[in-house]
């Protein structure tokens, strides 16, 4: 417990730091090197509200949970206009979304996410990862919320996120 207070207080004093480094577009390698801390949710999270001065996580949560619903509903409709996203399992909205937008938007999907089966190894997973920031999420694909991990450069942050809105808000905290 007493680990986790000094924890808390270096990442807090640090921050200035820790955004130098990260404006200077340093490589992933050497930020998580430099900073290991920032690569956990909860130092990530914290860092991005005090950048942008909201809690991210609740408000980002929040806003895709109710927005989903509709989404969805929109994107079934349009499945019936367009083979691409009729080619897109609706079993599971908080999966599925993303590849569903994907397809209404005519990007590949595989770019941002992509479904590893569950014998998968983290390192063959960062071996197909591009170097972009990506979700890749392990396992079922029909659980509610199969455990993901979200890289950057190919570089895992928090190693396993079992929550699929989770990883889309860390991928997008990056």
């Amino acid at each position: 417990m007493q680990n986790t207070t000094i924890v808390d207080s270096l990442m807090d004093r640090t921050y200035p730091l820790q955004r130098l480094d990260i404006s200077k577009n340093l490589p992933i390698s050497d930020i998580k090197a430099n900073w290991p801390f920032l690569f956990l949710r909860k130092y990530m999270l914290s860092h991005a509200e005090k950048l942008v001065g909201f809690p991210v996580s609740e408000r980002f949560e929040k806003a895709v949970s109710n927005k989903i619903p509709e989404l969805f509903s929109f994107l079934k409709n349009e499945a019936a206009k367009n083979p691409k996203i009729a080619a897109v399992d609706f079993q599971s909205q908080h999966l599925n979304y993303v590849p569903a937008l994907a397809a209404y938007f005519e990007e590949d999907c595989n770019v941002i996410f992509k479904i590893f089966e569950e014998n998968k190894s983290l390192h063959e997973v960062q071996d197909e990862a591009p170097l972009t920031p990506f979700i890749a999420c392990i396992g079922n694909p029909y659980q509610m919320d199969p455990v993901c991990t979200v890289l950057v450069e190919k570089v895992p942050f928090e190693p396993m996120i079992p929550s699929t809105l989770g990883s889309y808000l860390f991928t997008f905290s990056v």
